[in-house]
């Protein structure tokens, strides 16, 4: 009994971060499921994020092709 005790207290342990990243979105919130920005604002909003998306996308893509340049 002392076993089956110990195990589900350390599986819990081990766990228990996993679970607690898992819950946790890893990306900021893009949806507008609520409502709480509408029509031109929203626009904007998404427009500054896909902005934001593909400046970094081109800026690690400019990155890389130097890094290839450099070898």
């Amino acid at each position: 009994m002392k076993r089956i005790v110990l195990s589900a207290v350390l599986a819990t342990a081990l766990l228990a971060p996993a679970i607690a990243a898992a819950q946790q979105p890893s990306q900021p919130e893009r949806s507008n499921k609520a409502g709480e920005v509408r029509g031109k604002e929203r626009a904007d909003q998404v427009r500054g994020m896909n902005a934001d998306k593909r400046d970094a996308k081109g800026a690690s893509k400019a990155a890389k092709e130097k890094k290839g340049a450099a070898k």
